[in-house]
């Protein structure tokens, strides 16, 4: 799911997805994404840092998550 929805950005953008956590932290001006929320499925966590590793391998698909997933909050709360 989340490697098609960074393919489709990619097209309609001409960019791939950024996040602020890969800009040098120099860098002034934040671009880029800066969470992305899920609802606290496993299987959509494993997604999520699976995908973002086949963009940026520089970590590993664990350590993606630590930056860039958020939990919805009515989820948490249930």
């Amino acid at each position: 799911m989340f490697t098609a929805f960074f393919e489709v950005y990619e097209d309609l953008t001409g960019e791939k997805p950024t996040f602020y956590y890969f800009l040098n932290s120099e860098n002034s001006e934040k671009k880029g994404w800066a969470a992305i929320i899920v609802d606290l499925d496993k299987g959509q966590a494993k997604g999520l840092s699976l995908a973002l590793n086949s963009l940026y391998n520089s970590l590993s698909p664990e350590q993606h998550l630590l930056y860039v997933l958020k939990s919805c909050l009515i989820h948490f709360e249930r």
